[in-house]
This record gives structure tokens, C-alpha cells and sequence, in this order.
């Protein structure tokens, strides 16, 4: 049962979140109102892939081929899981209050290049797989807290569906 859990959460939903990540940015660059803004969020997404990029080419010697084992869960790490909910938390709230200027690029540059880099860490670098699970769970509880604390700040950032009354 234990290795059903472990398999479910490293293989399944680390991944995802990650990948949910990649598409919280892009929806960011896409709710932009203004013209230049919405250029800005994109190029700060086509720049962090180039950074990402430039990165994977870096780490291709350090490529772990074995077979990661997924039975069993690594034990926590305190300081990576603070790290990364007080980096979501602090880049939604960037995200809020840049959101309608040109600089929202600088928000969606780091989601970017840290989605798509934690990604290819957590798949292909074995020595770096716990603390990039660690750091993706911090990440996102500190989007998602923000998300529940201050949703109307975000109405800018993200496409928040109307109610009909």
C-alpha cells in the first residue's frame, strides 16, 4: 500500500503540479489586458525557456539513468518546502501588483525557467529528486494559500469566471 501512495505521489502528482505550474504561468500572460503587458508575460515565459534551456545543456552530463526507486517516500525536508512557499507566495503577490504594467515578464520569467527546470531535474537528476519535491510542494502550497487568502487580488492575473446573478 505504502509503494501505491509513494508511486501515486512522486510519479502522478509531483509531475503534474509541475506541469500545473508551466499553465498558471502561461494563464498569467494571457490575462494581461493591456497590449504590452500580455507581450511582456510571454516574452518573460519564451525567456525563461531559454534560460531553462541553457540549463538542461549544463546538466546533461549529470543525466542519472538508473531507475528511481518510487516505493517509498523520502523524508521531509523542512528548509526546502519554507523556501518554496515563501517563492510562490512572494511571486504571486509580484504577479498581483505587476500584473498591469510591462514588467509582468519578470514574474512569469522565474515561473518559467523554475517550472521547466524543476521538471527536468525531477525527472532526469536522481541526487536532486527530493529536493525538488520538496521545493514544487512549498512552491505550490504558497500559490495556493495566496490564491486563498487574496483571491481578489489576483483577479488581474488570472481569467476568473463571472457569476450570472
Amino acid at each position: 500500500m505504502v509503494s501505491i501512495i509513494s508511486f501515486t505521489i512522486q510519479g502522478l502528482i509531483i509531475p503534474g503540479i509541475i506541469i500545473s505550474l508551466l499553465v498558471f504561468t502561461m494563464s498569467i500572460a494571457k490575462a494581461s489586458q493591456e497590449r504590452y503587458s500580455k507581450i511582456s508575460g510571454w516574452a518573460g515565459i519564451w525567456a525563461g525557456l531559454v534560460v531553462s534551456a541553457g540549463y538542461m545543456v549544463s546538466q546533461l552530463n549529470e543525466i542519472d539513468s538508473t531507475n528511481r526507486e518510487l516505493s517509498s517516500l523520502p523524508e521531509i525536508l523542512i528548509l526546502p518546502l519554507a523556501l518554496g512557499f515563501v517563492a510562490g507566495f512572494s511571486l504571486l503577490w509580484l504577479a498581483s501588483i505587476l500584473a498591469s504594467t510591462r514588467l509582468i515578464g519578470l514574474v512569469t520569467l522565474p515561473l518559467s525557467a523554475v517550472g521547466t527546470s524543476a521538471f527536468f531535474n525531477y525527472i532526469f537528476i536522481g541526487n536532486l529528486h527530493a529536493l525538488i519535491l520538496y521545493v514544487t510542494l512549498g512552491v505550490m502550497f504558497g500559490v495556493f494559500l495566496y490564491v486563498t487568502l487574496l483571491l481578489l487580488s489576483i483577479k488581474s492575473i488570472v481569467f476568473i469566471p463571472q457569476e450570472d446573478s
